[in-house]
């Protein structure tokens, strides 16, 4: 009978890496933590922005079901064991206009238990192995640093259904169970919403990255959670390694998980977070048609050309957009610098009325010209790669994302 590692192609890699594994395979994802079912919230109020979206979530719920990814009874069912309710909503993003289902644990509106309070980094690295979620500068300087050029080719696999091909531990479904349409439902597979979920997955990303170089080492691999990147200096490169990658992934979590409408074969121009990559007579980054466009809404919709004042929402979500597009767009930082600073100070309320200074609108119009011309968010792949990271004074880190349309790909996590 084959090994657990021979069965799953896993011969010669990180031994921790496939030790953790073996572990998830068996029990599921834990929860590293301790239960408290004193603590346990019986009941969780909706997100107030997601009240609408009720019958989405009860579609989801029902496909879950389906596909054996939940226990689902009557909320007036009374249960021998206790479970913590959160609150489910939805996330719309870009390729999934209908939405993608999540589950809120962090959320404390009423007296209930948010279990994301307990997540604890050193715990979570002990358990699964260190986080490591590259961004798109990251990605690039791994690229660069073996030997990434002009003609060199790029090819993209999407993992489909990202954290649900996990499934939980007995401790861990039992603190994320959630309540729609009088229903309880505790979820067998992993969701969106919990922060030990993304290390949890990352044990698979790195087998997968691993795999997809023993399988072609002559070319390269980026894995973000559910993004495969590769690339190589030809076509058949590219594909190859790209192949191997789909090959350990269909390995690991079984037929039909790779997503084709996301696959992306060797190309010399490929568009990822947001950013698009070109190699076939520069080598250059640029931001994609698609953020450039969604910057226009926002300068014409939000804030339109002329406005004398503009809700402090409003200016949150341009503080945001404007913080993306620094991470390779040098000139766009003075903006980022002034946006954040109009926003410190104000009034907490996002939909408190900022009155815009002439300088405010004169950054704006700066702002509509980069959305207007391509040539203006575009920068040569080489400079980029000793770029230093850059954030406005008060803000600790970037969020880079494609899943939210609400900020666009890009914010801030600060202090004010």
């Amino acid at each position: 009978m084959a090994t657990f590692e021979a069965q799953f192609g896993l011969e010669g890699l990180d031994l921790e890496d496939v030790q953790r594994l073996r572990a998830i395979a068996a029990d599921g994802i834990p929860w590293p933590h301790e239960l408290d079912e004193a603590r346990f919230a019986e009941h969780a109020k909706p997100r107030r922005a997601n009240e609408e979206a009720a019958g989405l979530v009860l579609e989801h719920l029902a496909k879950l079901q389906q596909e054996n990814l939940a226990l689902v009874f009557p909320s007036a069912t009374k249960l021998d064991t206790p479970i913590n309710v959160v609150s489910p909503h939805v996330a719309y993003k870009r390729f999934t206009p209908e939405g993608r289902f999540c589950v809120d644990l962090s959320n404390v509106e009423d007296q209930g238990w948010a279990p994301n309070d307990e997540f604890d980094r050193e715990v979570a690295a002990r358990v699964f192995g260190q986080y490591s979620d590259p961004d798109f500068l990251d990605a690039w300087r791994y690229f660069a640093a073996q030997g990434a050029d002009v003609g060199w080719f790029w090819s993209k696999t999407d993992v489909k259904k990202g954290f649900t091909n996990l499934r939980l531990s007995y401790a861990a479904a039992r603190v994320q169970a959630f309540e729609v349409g009088g229903f309880r439902v505790v979820p067998i597979a992993a969701h969106f919403g919990g922060s030990y979920q993304p290390y949890a997955f990352l044990v698979f990303s790195r087998l997968v990255q691993a795999t997809a170089r023993r399988l072609a080492p002559d070319g390269c691999a980026v894995v973000k959670t559910d993004d495969i990147i590769t690339a190589g200096p030809s076509e058949e490169v590219a594909n190859r390694t790209r192949k191997g990658a789909e090959h350990a992934t269909l390995a690991l979590f079984g037929p039909g998980r790779i997503h084709p409408l996301k696959t992306v074969e060797a190309t010399q121009e490929l568009e990822w977070l947001g950013w698009v990559l070109r190699s076939s007579r520069r080598l250059e980054i640029s931001a994609s048609a698609y953020k450039r466009r969604k910057l226009q809404y926002l300068l014409c919709v939000l804030i339109p050309e002329g406005a004398l004042e503009a809700k402090r929402s409003a200016l949150d979500v341009v503080c945001g957009f404007v913080q993306f597009l620094t991470l390779v767009i040098l000139p766009a930082r003075p903006l980022a610098l002034f946006f954040q600073s109009m926003r410190r100070g104000k009034e907490a309320n996002r939909n408190a009325v900022v009155r815009l200074c002439p300088s405010c609108r004169y950054a704006l119009d700066g702002m509509r010209a980069f959305a207007a011309f391509e040539e203006l968010l575009t920068r040569d792949a080489r400079s980029a790669v000793d770029t230093e990271r850059w954030y406005p004074e008060g803000a600790t880190a970037a969020v880079e994302t494609d899943a939210s349309t609400s900020v666009g790909g890009g914010g801030l996590i600060s202090g004010d």
